[in-house]
């Protein structure tokens, strides 16, 4: 089972390019997936040819809200790629759909949290305004909980797929959308984490640059730095 990270505002690699947006790539035994696709096609397709991707190369593309700095480039995806299923919630916009089902792609729509591949689970369709899900690998260290922006609440998706899984949180990582939140709100949010047990947090994209200061010092070594070009591997549960 491995992450990749596709898109990021922030390179850990000279070649791959950084822009304001997310998208990471998943690859497990049996399947690979795609959340979210930046927020320019280009730019997203550049970085999955220098990183070793290709359109062609991923059975699921997840979807984590119908914001463009996550669904830039999900057109280019599916010209690319016309057979792949698209896994949004189901609460998101007709027309979001009707573009979608219009390349010929098949929709997943999920309303709560489930399997969407062998060892990948939902974290079901959250929030009031912004409609928003999480993925969630089931690894032999623990779940790890992957966040497009976290729109409903970093701490309440990952509330939310504990609850699910009924399981120990290896890591979380992704945008957390914490840019406009004082330090004292950020330290908040990084003890009621912990409460939860996530191990290691690796923030990125909308998160702040400010806020993930704050992480990496209250995670200390567990805390992990990403950005384009970024990958880990974790053991399949048995």
């Amino acid at each position: 089972m491995k992450l990749t990270v596709l898109y990021d505002n922030t390179a850990l690699q000279p070649d791959p390019q950084p822009d304001w947006g997310f998208a990471c790539a998943i690859e497990l035994a049996e399947s690979n997936v795609l959340f979210d696709t930046g927020t320019e096609a280009q730019i997203l397709l550049g970085n999955m040819d220098k990183l070793g991707f290709a359109p062609r190369d991923f059975d699921l593309v997840a979807i984590s809200h119908d914001h463009h700095d996550h669904t830039g480039g999900l057109a280019a995806v599916l010209a690319g790629n016309p057979d792949v299923t698209v896994v949004i919630p189901s609460r998101f916009s007709r027309d979001f759909k009707d573009r979608v089902a219009a390349t010929g792609a098949k929709l997943a729509e999920i309303d709560d949290a489930g399997e969407i591949a062998p060892g990948l689970y939902t974290s079901g369709q959250m929030g009031d305004g912004i409609i928003e899900q999480a993925v969630v690998m089931d690894s032999a260290d623990g779940l790890v909980v992957v966040t497009g922006c976290a729109h409903p609440g970093v701490v309440e998706m990952v509330t939310q797929a504990k609850a699910a899984l009924d399981g120990d949180i290896a890591l979380v990582m992704g945008g957390f959308h914490l840019m406009a939140t004082p330090v004292a709100g950020v330290e908040d949010i990084i003890s009621r984490l912990q409460r939860l047990g996530v191990q290691r947090a690796a923030p990125c994209h909308c998160t702040g640059d400010a806020a993930i200061e704050v992480f990496a010092e209250r995670y200390g070594d567990d805390f992990i730095k990403i950005g384009v070009g970024w990958k880990s591997e974790f053991a399949a549960r048995p």
